[in-house]
């Protein structure tokens, strides 16, 4: 396999890596290099625990039950996180 032949599986590896973890990064509330430096410890750690949670519950880890954990988990974050961001920015 040529270079050229490689890339667009290592692009969409990378893409799966990061997307994941902007998203929960974003419902934390990180911002520049803090935002950036986790996004892919984020990632990692979301899948890990997903694959856990699904294998102890019996549902098919698959990625339509991984995408829906990080929205989940996202959307989690965001509303605890949220009336300690109402209080330092209003």
């Amino acid at each position: 396999m040529s270079w050229p032949e490689a890339l667009p599986p290592y692009a969409l590896v990378a893409l799966l890596v990061v997307l994941p973890g902007t998203l929960l990064s974003v419902a934390l509330g990180l911002r520049g290099l803090a935002r950036w430096a986790s996004v892919v410890p984020l990632s990692v750690a979301g899948f890990s625990v997903s694959a856990v949670i699904f294998g102890f519950a019996g549902v098919p880890w698959n990625p339509l039950t991984a995408s829906a954990a990080f929205v989940v988990a996202a959307v989690v974050l965001w509303l605890v996180l949220w009336p300690s961001r109402r209080r330092r920015t209003g």
